[in-house]
């Protein structure tokens, strides 16, 4: 992915199986130059993406209120001083669940 390219998500390929309630599943894609930190969201793998944790999401959001939402994760910076730029790109899609 490049500057002001467009990205169609979810991408072919991408197998997602309906695992319920039926409702609303929201996706954000973040792409940045650097690889981002999600630990202070609570990220959790889950294949093929991540989850952030239903349960204490509202808490982590109020938490960070004023700055930086933590759910756009932190650069992971090179030791030693190297610039670090925290530039990044977000979308956002929908599947709703049906039953």
């Amino acid at each position: 992915i490049a500057a002001g390219e467009a990205v169609s998500l979810p991408r072919k390929g991408w197998v997602m199986v309906a695992g319920g309630p039926a409702g609303a599943n929201q996706f954000v894609a973040v792409v940045s130059e650097r690889p981002r930190d999600f630990s202070e969201a609570g990220l959790v793998a889950v294949d093929p993406f991540a989850e952030f944790p239903l349960d204490s999401a509202a808490t982590i959001a109020a938490a960070n209120q004023g700055g930086q939402s933590p759910f756009l994760g932190k650069p992971v910076c090179p030791a030693g001083g190297t610039a670090c730029p925290d530039a990044y790109g977000a979308a956002v899609f929908t599947i709703v669940e049906t039953n």
